[in-house]
């Protein structure tokens, strides 16, 4: 699937059932694009954003919920081409169950995108012992004159003291977990 970016502003909502995706953006677009694994579905996916036009930019949020045995396997491009391009990729994810997320970001920075300034970040918990959680990130820079690129990545388990503190409060131990959880996705409940 293909999608061009031709305007300022657009908000783009990606499908999970195609395999490959590319996001194109022309010179001087802006895009909003969100992504959103739901618990229980498996999906093997690559997503490029492709800054081909100068002063494009993009906001990639995606968020991940692998439960049960569910797999998840999700591949994140970001490549720069154009001139003075900008990118904040962010994601979030929660493994729980016998489930496995593996994710990847890459930054590619081509010759002649001067200008550049991208971050990719990627947080994930892991609920529960047995999920296994993936985070792998890599950049690829071939301009050397005035860029900027970073990436980052955390895997951790829920923090049950947090858990406790709320049960402290009155919450039961269900809601507790799922209430933290929700709030480190960024799901409002």
């Amino acid at each position: 699937m293909n999608i061009t970016v031709r305007e300022q502003g657009q908000t783009i909502v990606l499908p999970l059932d195609v395999p490959k995706i590319v996001v194109t953006f022309e010179a001087d677009t802006s895009a909003a694009i969100s992504y959103s694994v739901l618990p229980d579905v498996s999906v093997d996916q690559e997503i490029s954003l492709i800054f081909q036009g100068d002063r494009s930019s993009g906001e990639f949020t995606g968020v991940l919920e692998a439960t049960g045995s569910s797999v998840v396997k999700m591949r994140l491009i970001i490549a720069h081409s154009g001139k003075d391009t900008d990118c904040l990729a962010e994601m979030r994810g929660v493994g729980s169950g016998t489930a496995l997320i593996d994710c990847r970001g890459v930054i590619q920075i081509q010759p002649g995108a001067t200008g550049t300034d991208t971050l990719y970040r990627a947080d994930f918990l892991k609920d529960t012992g047995t999920a296994q959680v993936m985070a792998i990130p890599a950049l690829e820079i071939h301009e050397s004159n005035i860029v900027q690129a970073s990436h980052g990545v955390s895997v951790g388990h829920v923090d049950y003291n947090q858990v406790y503190y709320m049960q402290a409060r009155g919450m039961s131990p269900e809601l507790a977990r799922a209430t933290l959880l929700n709030t480190f996705l960024g799901k409002t409940t």
